[in-house]
């Protein structure tokens, strides 16, 4: 009997204490978005909540969760090991970052573990949070790129450098990609969410809201319908960068927006 996705996200959510609300609508999607993928590649896993669902909807395939948080990658690791596998997954953890070239870089510790990030500018950074050297390699030389594999990317503004270490990936034409765009950037290398919209534009991919207004699935498509698309979506970020970079953002929303309570409440896990 096939399990709703109602069910396997009610269990994935208790065994990872989140919230029950926590990115609803694209969790939902990935029955649809996994069906027929041979792989599925969790870029920022965290602590699993994306790769555990993935397991539970492939059947033969492989599964591979990609932390840069040393301590997450290895209690992700371990409970790898536990969870239930009745399809016959190929389930690893890759510890690393994923980035535009083989380097080490400093990585910011959240008041969460679900809100640490390599950019400098990130709304989740706390002043005096822990900052750690973690690896970063090319996701295109950590693996093989290869047919009907689904991309996950959740980097917390790292986005640019992450794809732009994946374009052997992309240019597998049935490439699919579920990302979340971070309103932030990546301030050290001047590239923000419609910088990597272009990219990925470029690429030939168009765009599908897939939640939130900041999350997307990715498809390879005709150029009319990726110009389209990334028509429809880029203006707004443009305009939400420019608010950010003039300064408006911060007197509209005021200085409590980046406290620690809020982002706790925003980090999405039980309090």
């Amino acid at each position: 009997m096939t399990v709703s996705i109602d069910t396997i996200l009610a269990e994935a959510r208790d065994r990872f204490n989140f919230l029950i609300d926590y990115e609803d609508a694209q969790l939902h999607l990935l029955p649809g978005v996994l069906s027929g993928a041979r792989r599925f590649v969790d870029v920022g896993a965290n602590r699993g909540l994306y790769s555990y669902v993935a397991n539970a909807l492939l059947s033969g395939g492989e599964i591979i969760a990609v932390e840069a948080n040393p301590d997450l990658s290895q209690q992700l690791e371990q409970n790898m090991m536990t969870w239930p596998n009745p399809n016959g997954n190929k389930l690893r953890v890759m510890h690393s970052a994923a980035g535009d070239k083989n380097t080490t870089l400093p990585f910011s510790i959240g008041v969460e573990d679900t809100l640490g990030t390599l950019t400098t500018d990130s709304d989740y950074l706390v002043e005096g949070a822990p900052t750690i050297e973690v690896a970063v390699r090319r996701l295109d030389d950590l693996l093989p790129p290869g047919p009907r594999t689904v991309l996950k990317i959740d980097v917390e503004g790292f986005e640019f450098r992450a794809l732009r270490g994946a374009e052997r990936h992309m240019k597998e034409p049935d490439c699919t990609i579920i990302i979340e765009l971070h309103s932030w950037g990546d301030v050290e290398v001047g590239k923000y969410p419609h910088d990597v919209m272009s990219l990925l534009r470029q690429a030939g991919f168009g765009f599908e809201r897939s939640g939130e207004a900041h999350q997307f699935v990715c498809r390879h498509c005709h150029p009319v319908n990726s110009w389209t698309s990334y028509l429809r979506n880029m203006p707004k970020f443009r305009a939400k960068n420019f608010l950010r970079r003039t300064g408006i953002r911060q007197l509209i929303y005021g200085k409590n927006r980046s406290s620690t309570d809020a982002l706790r409440e925003r980090s999405g896990i039980r309090q």
